[in-house]
């Protein structure tokens, strides 16, 4: 499962194809430091901490539900029609629709979570809501609030968590790669403690082969700086405000051309955030004004 945040709406035709991001304003891609992320990287990451850590703290119940709202893209494939073994191709030319997506997770996971919309990018929305069930072993890569809040606040003992909980079940990234997705699952789809969110930031400061991206675009449209990691033919970015810092979106683009299609710079999977709130109840929605 994954998700998003922010409280404009947004349209849900947003173009999903950008320029390749080696080819972006002002070099695109930072140069990869020498055993750890480059320094642009660790500068900008210590910058997003700082401000992650000076937003207030919300006021959570045991008993409520944390809200998420988001535009989400995902390029899907179909076999050619020459049946078993043929090449696989994009579905669409990389201009699909976005699709909204709302979840509604419980703060301890002692209750059922609820989502409407795709279950992933790249899933069609379907028909009603979906029962997510309870989550009674939350992890990075689908928390809880009460398990966000129980991790350590120290980016070194918090990167051998994260580290501890690589899976290893996809075979094509390195532990490396790994964190920096683990890092981002958790950032996608919650609402982080300041302490915990800050602290994620510079353990992802710590991570070889994490880089920036000048110009980077969420799936509603909204530019952004990003921070990166390629792994294999692919480049996932996690997408801020240029000037607040704050979290938009995440997204994972193509580098080279590859044997479905696709050229350089193609979107495979973009979110946006576009609200996230503490609310009572499964279903229920912020009232104006009090989501971030």
């Amino acid at each position: 499962m994954a998700a998003v945040i922010a409280v404009t709406a947004v349209g849900s035709n947003a173009p999903t194809t950008v320029p390749p991001a080696v080819s972006a304003p002002g070099g695109s891609v930072s140069e990869r430091g020498p055993g750890g992320a480059s320094p642009q990287a660790v500068q900008l990451l210590t910058r997003i901490a700082a401000v992650a850590a000076s937003t207030s703290a919300p006021q959570v119940r045991d008993d409520q539900y944390i809200y998420i709202a988001s535009q989400v893209y995902g390029a899907s494939k179909k076999i050619g029609a020459d049946g078993d073994g043929a090449k696989a191709q994009y579905n669409d030319d990389g201009t699909g629709a976005t699709h909204p997506r709302q979840a509604w997770f419980s703060v301890n996971g002692s209750r059922d979570g609820l989502l409407t919309g795709p279950l992933n990018p790249g899933f069609r929305a379907g028909e009603g809501d979906v029962n997510l069930g309870k989550n009674t072993k939350p992890s990075l890569q689908l928390p809880t609030y009460t398990y966000l809040a129980s991790l350590p606040t120290d980016p070194d003992a918090l990167l051998t968590a994260v580290y501890a909980q690589n899976t290893g079940v996809d075979k094509n990234l390195n532990s490396d790669q790994e964190a920096f997705q683990t890092i981002g699952d958790a950032l996608r789809e919650s609402l982080m403690p300041p302490q915990i969110g800050a602290a994620l930031y510079k353990a992802a400061a710590k991570i070889p082969g994490v880089n920036v991206v000048d110009d980077a675009v969420d799936a509603s449209g909204r530019h952004g700086v990003a921070v990166s990691q390629d792994h294999g033919n692919q480049r996932t970015e996690w997408i801020f405000d240029k000037d607040k810092l704050t979290y938009l979106g995440e997204r994972t683009v193509l580098i080279n051309d590859d044997s479905a299609g696709g050229k350089a710079g193609r979107i495979l999977v973009s979110t946006a955030v576009t609200e996230r709130a503490v609310v009572d109840k499964a279903g229920q929605k912020p009232s104006p004004g009090t989501a971030t």
